[in-house]
């Protein structure tokens, strides 16, 4: 489709669609109006789209790879099952969309805004989310890998039965967020996180990192956390029922009135931490190691102590 930009328009790209085309391939549409219009199955390959109202389009199966779609709005707007890779939609706003099943390879969703919007079942691979803020949205059964949310802010959101292999949340605030029953090996939650009262029960998480983060009243229970990371951590009242914890790193953590009753900790650490009122109850802690760890109240019933090293640390 060839056509002089001056005449390039929302009258003419609705009018073109309604006759049938559907590839609008490296179009000039820069602060372009296409609220309201229905555009599914449309081609905007390598577009720019730069600071447009897409409110309350269709673009579902839209093909959007390598678009420029910083800065615009899409509030309301049908995105299922679109093709988002490698486009730009940094600092763009979403409230209430439905991104269900799209493609998001190495998308830049860098500073957006999104509000209420479904993502269930998208794939994300590279994908950058990093200071973006995320509210009541939802992400279940996406699969999001080796992705970037460093540094956003993340409210009341579910993460639930999905993967995040590998994914970055370093200095995010996720308060309440739901990531139950999902894959987040080598997940880094990292120093200046915020994840109170964080729901990870019955995940994966071998070789998570959660290194200085605050996960105060935070639920792992009977999730599989080996050889995870949690070096200073502040897991006060944190749940870590039945977990398997086996070769994890707990050292410097506070750990007050955490619940590890009938965990498994195998050669875990826990040197320095403060373990006051922690529960231990029927746990396996075999050749786990207490250096210097406050202990008052610690309760050890049943547990396992064989071969264990203990020091006790100032009370």
């Amino acid at each position: 489709m060839s056509q002089e930009l001056s005449m390039i328009d929302r009258e003419y790209i609705d009018i073109q669609y309604k006759n049938g085309e559907r590839s609008f391939v490296g179009l000039d549409l820069s602060e372009i109006d296409l609220s309201g219009l229905d555009l599914s199955d449309s081609d905007f390959t390598g577009a720019i789209l730069s600071d447009s109202n897409l409110n309350n389009c269709n673009l579902s199966r839209c093909i959007f790879v390598q678009a420029n779609l910083s800065n615009s709005t899409f509030n309301h707007t049908v995105l299922v099952s679109a093709d988002l890779s490698y486009a730009d939609l940094n600092s763009v706003e979403m409230r209430h969309c439905d991104v269900s099943q799209a493609t998001m390879i190495e998308t830049d969703l860098s500073a957006a805004i999104i509000e209420q919007c479904e993502f269930f079942e998208s794939f994300a691979q590279f994908a950058n989310f990093s200071e973006t803020t995320i509210t009541d949205s939802n992400f279940q059964k996406a699969t999001i890998k080796q992705s970037d949310f460093s540094e956003s802010n993340i409210n009341k959101c579910n993460f639930s039965h999905g993967d995040f292999n590998n994914s970055n949340f370093t200095g995010a605030q996720a308060k309440y967020i739901n990531f139950s029953f999902s894959d987040i090996t080598n997940l880094r939650i990292g120093e200046l996180s915020v994840f109170e009262q964080a729901n990870f029960s019955q995940t994966c998480a071998i070789e998570a990192i959660f290194e200085y983060a605050k996960l105060q009243n935070a639920d792992f229970s009977y999730s599989k956390l080996t050889d995870a990371n949690f070096l200073g951590t502040d897991l006060t009242g944190a749940n870590l029922t039945a977990i398997d914890a086996a070769n994890s790193n707990f050292s410097e953590s506070i750990l007050i009135e955490a619940d590890f009753s009938n965990s498994h900790l195998f050669q875990s650490t826990f040197a320095k931490s403060n373990m006051n009122k922690t529960n231990l109850s029927g746990s396996n802690c075999y050749e786990v190691e207490f250096f210097e760890a406050q202990l008052q109240g610690l309760n050890i019933n049943k547990t396992i102590l064989h071969e264990t090293k203990l020091a006790i640390g100032k009370q």
